[in-house]
């Protein structure tokens, strides 16, 4: 068992340096995006040490490596999954919850209620984005958004 970890590892590791030469049958993220959705929840923190790059390389790409239709991925630990998304990629939260809820049919509270957060925190950062743009800002269009609870 332990030199098969150490050979994912070493694969894994392999096209990490790979990726990022161009011209080569290993560049890019997708084999090790492939290499990762068929390790399971046994080796989820393998999974999480070599995802960081590819969310910050190709968000949708890392983002797949937990939300593809493979049996490993569909059985990874979801909050597990939430809690590294939301420390690693924040921009992939709403899309992996949607995914998990209206695509696989996720019935915890828990993800329903977190979604719910990330709309409303989204919503409060476009409305100040938007204030921040107009020009000539009403005080009582600014009030009103402001003071959302």
């Amino acid at each position: 068992m332990l030199s098969f970890f150490f050979f994912e590892i070493s694969a894994l590791a392999l096209l990490k340096d790979r990726a990022h030469i161009p011209g080569t049958i290993l560049s890019g993220c997708e084999l090790t995006v492939q290499y990762l959705q068929k390790l399971g929840n046994a080796n989820l923190d393998i999974i999480f040490s070599f995802a960081s790059w590819i969310l910050h390389d190709d968000m949708d790409a890392g983002l797949s490596i937990f939300t593809c239709d493979e049996v490993e991925v569909r059985e990874l630990d979801r909050e597990r999954v939430l809690q590294f998304l939301t420390h690693e990629c924040v921009a992939a939260v709403i899309p992996y919850l949607e995914h998990i809820i209206f695509k696989w049919g996720e019935k915890g509270p828990k993800f329903h209620d977190i979604l719910g957060d990330h709309y409303i925190a989204k919503v409060k950062q476009l409305i100040k984005e938007y204030i921040a743009s107009l020009k000539d800002g009403s005080l009582s269009f600014h009030y009103l958004f402001f003071n959302i609870k």
